[in-house]
């Protein structure tokens, strides 16, 4: 078969993940297996390999040797994703950026004419009193003064918030490689794992989202919730990165951890 057919059959697999029977699962396995020996540089063929292997843990309730987990998740650590995904995530940051950016530079632009022209009016008019006309002009200029510093501003605060979002080297997570290992100890129940590699986790990146998000889920299953909250205080995540942490915690109220395969994409 071509490897287009054998890709077509991986992804009808995994659309219909959560109700495939066993026999399709190892069958898919096969194929991915198939799909990795002819493209070795795929990264989504070994994603694909993992999360059917996932699902057949978690949902079939099968045991998988760790040592094929932890091999798969080590190959894919050596792929280099920041030309991929990342980087047109940080492309879309940035054209979103410069949209706003020359919408303000317009407007700058637009009212610095028109506080020239005031400025010129004033200095046209050698009447020293303070005429109707000339007190409008002053209250003009003192109103478009006012706009500029505000349009300013916001220049300078959309590049500040475009200079924290651009990714580094040595910031930048694979997200697959930090979350799914630590759903899967969630799954078995290993808390105290999560707890352990969500510190070590922080102290690399202490404004990782998932770093955060795992440590207060566990420290929540564990029943620690002076530990819980002490996290939360002394968190100093941005404002944007504790609203998604939020938005995370709510999401996950109420689900059952070992369910966390239906949710790989």
């Amino acid at each position: 078969m071509e490897t287009s057919l054998l890709v077509n059959i991986i992804e009808q697999s995994l659309k219909k993940l959560r109700v495939l029977k066993l026999e399709d699962i190892n069958s898919a396995i096969k194929v991915t297996d198939e799909i990795i020996f002819r493209e070795p540089d795929s990264y989504s063929a070994y994603k694909a390999k993992l999360i059917l292997l996932l699902a057949k843990e978690s949902g079939h309730s099968q045991v998988i040797d760790d040592h094929e987990i932890e091999e798969l998740l080590n190959t894919m650590t050596e792929f280099d994703l920041m030309s991929g995904k990342s980087l047109r995530k940080e492309a879309l940051l940035i054209s979103k950026a410069n949209s706003e950016l020359f919408t303000l530079e317009d407007e700058i632009e637009q009212n610095l004419d028109e506080l020239q022209q005031i400025e010129n009016e004033i200095e046209r008019d050698d009447d020293k009193e303070i005429t109707d006309n000339k007190q409008g002009l002053f209250f003009r200029k003192i109103n478009i003064e006012t706009k500029l510093s505000k349009l300013t501003n916001s220049a300078d605060e959309i590049e500040k918030k475009l200079e924290e979002g651009l990714l580094s080297d040595v910031e930048y997570l694979n997200e697959d490689l930090i979350e799914i290992p630590l759903y899967r100890a969630l799954a078995k129940g290993k808390v105290e794992n999560v707890i352990e590699e969500a510190h070590a986790l922080l102290e690399v990146f202490p404004d990782s989202v998932s770093g955060h998000y795992f440590l207060i889920y566990a420290l929540e299953q564990s029943g620690r919730i002076n530990e819980l909250l002490e996290v939360f205080m002394s968190s100093a995540l941005p404002s944007d990165k504790l609203l998604e942490l939020e938005d995370r915690l709510n999401q996950s109220m109420g689900e059952e951890p070992k369910n966390y395969w239906k949710r790989l994409r």
